[in-house]
């Protein structure tokens, strides 16, 4: 990728307040493709909200084109039964994988031990955040 490439990338979070920062992110000025989408969308009704969590990696491979990365929130909690998760981004890794997607999968969670952090490699991830980096961290792990 070259830096003047904007990024197309598609984000995913349970919480609100998270897709907001997502939105600000893809908001220009930003490295990032005016294109990239944040998921789940507002003002859906809860199950419809967990099923747009769950139907996150088939959007994903459906996508013409795909994006060039997806950041994904590990605990991606069901907003019918809250103290479920709808699904993890463990999950969605490993179906994008095993979809054939070869961007760069960045996973975002507020524990970030060695073991964590290999269990996330190993679903697919190609690279670890935490919670509260900022953008610039993001483009800079897509682009290395």
């Amino acid at each position: 990728h070259s830096a003047t490439q904007p990024l197309l990338v598609y984000f995913i979070d349970d919480e609100p307040t998270m897709r907001m920062v997502y939105g600000s992110w893809v908001r220009s000025p930003s490295p990032l493709h005016p294109d990239s989408k944040v998921f789940p969308p507002p003002d859906l009704p809860a199950a419809e909200t967990d099923e747009a969590m769950r139907g996150f990696a088939g959007h994903v491979l459906a996508a013409r084109p795909r994006p060039s990365c997806v950041v994904l929130d590990q605990n991606l909690r069901s907003q019918v039964m809250r103290r479920e998760n709808a699904t993890t981004g463990t999950e969605i890794a490993t179906a994008l994988r095993a979809g054939g997607y070869k961007g760069s999968i960045v996973i975002r969670s507020a524990n970030v031990s060695q073991k964590v952090i290999n269990e996330y490699l190993s679903a697919g991830a190609s690279a670890v955040m935490q919670k509260d980096e900022p953008r610039e961290r993001l483009v800079q792990l897509i682009v290395e």
